[in-house]
């Protein structure tokens, strides 16, 4: 019983010093702002591709990872469009979709109440999802919309949600999509790496999707990553090779 206390007590006390660490990376977070502006304080995204910070671009982890292989049951779905200009008016209608979603759930984490009228009939369920999924699973959330950067490797992006549960800390993408892809591991990793970067023993995170709007009993599918980080983030590394292939030199 001694031991068992002594190592819950310490349990406790690297929780405890993790969240302090990383509510001190908070002052990391991208300002929300309406138009772009230069400001020596600001992160500005001028270039989708990129965010600039002073005179310097960043590539974004997306773009990235947009050199993945489309996931088969995507290239289906898009495969049996009409015409390849509809396929792109899917792909288009799911951005903005995703786009409104997580915004939706940045609003409902900070506590505002949202407005029917403001989504679609189908933004709306994925948002019910979203909070049948805290229900279930009553995550502490640490950071919401964090903007990290990776000296190592030269890259940034802004994560969804870093959250604690059942004392394990997961760092969680918010996903409308109709299937969970590999790039969305490799994405995850390559913000997981950024932590790494800045202290190793703060680093012990389970990569996390949330893909919400589902055909599941609840609505939602909370899919925990198979493989360590690590293993998801050298996968990474072998798509940011090809996207260097082509876009090492290019500016915005």
């Amino acid at each position: 019983n001694v031991l068992e206390k002594e190592i819950k007590n310490q349990a406790k006390e690297r929780i405890k010093n993790t969240l302090k660490f990383y509510d001190n990376l908070k002052v990391g977070l991208l300002p929300k702002i309406e138009q772009p502006k230069v400001d020596d304080n600001q992160i500005v995204i001028k270039d989708e591709r990129f965010y600039q910070e002073e005179d310097k671009f960043w590539p974004r982890v997306t773009w990235i990872t947009s050199f993945y292989p489309m996931p088969e049951g995507l290239k289906r779905f898009l495969g049996n469009a009409e015409s390849f200009e509809k396929a792109e008016e899917i792909k288009e209608a799911g951005g903005l979709r995703g786009k409104n979603v997580h915004q939706g759930i940045q609003d409902l984490i900070s506590g505002q109440t949202l407005l029917y009228s403001d989504f679609s009939e189908t933004e709306w369920k994925m948002l019910e999802s979203f909070e049948q999924w805290k229900i279930d699973f009553n995550p502490t959330f640490v950071q919401v919309e964090q903007f990290v950067k990776s000296e190592d490797f030269n890259y940034a992006g802004r994560y969804d949600c870093l959250a604690l549960i059942n004392n394990l800390f997961y760092l969680i993408d918010w996903k409308t999509s109709q299937v969970i892809g590999n790039n969305f591991w490799g994405q995850i990793s390559a913000y997981i790496q950024t932590i790494f970067e800045k202290n190793k023993d703060h680093a012990l995170i389970t990569p996390a999707v949330l893909r919400l709007g589902t055909r599941h009993k609840k609505g939602y599918e909370f899919a925990i990553g198979e493989k360590p980080w690590e293993e998801y983030f050298t996968e990474f590394l072998s798509a940011k090779h090809f996207w260097e292939v082509e876009h090492k030199d290019t500016k915005p």
